[in-house]
């Protein structure tokens, strides 16, 4: 899937989620999105690595491309937003300080965001 394709969906599924965010969306429901495809992107990578202990290099690759994909998409939307890359990277920074550690230490939390991602073909 490429970043369009990848946008598409995400603002797709959003849409539906509620037809009060439709039609006025907050500052933080506009965020949502952007800040989807940053868990995306480290869920993502997560599974790489998982993957790569593995020795599973196919799919390690895989979810290494979408961990690629994810960020794409994440630097789109934030650019959307008026972020600058630099701020995208400082935002993947924090979500990786604030959500990495308990998609290790939690799996139940690491497949809810892994099957969030699957449903907005992130993942």
């Amino acid at each position: 899937m490429n970043i369009r394709h990848g946008l598409t969906v995400l603002f797709a599924s959003l849409m539906f989620t509620g037809s009060a965010v439709a039609q006025s969306p907050s500052p933080t429901s506009r965020r949502a999105p952007y800040d989807a495809a940053l868990l995306c992107f480290l869920a993502n990578g997560r599974a790489h690595g998982m993957r790569e202990r593995a020795g599973d290099t196919a799919k390690a690759a895989y979810y290494e491309s979408k961990a690629a994909e994810s960020y794409g998409v994440a630097e789109a939307l934030g650019a959307a937003l008026g972020f600058s890359k630099q701020q995208v990277g400082r935002d993947a920074a924090a979500a990786q300080a604030e959500h990495l550690a308990a998609m290790v230490r939690d799996d139940a939390y690491f497949r809810q965001i892994v099957a969030n991602c699957k449903a907005l073909g992130l993942m």
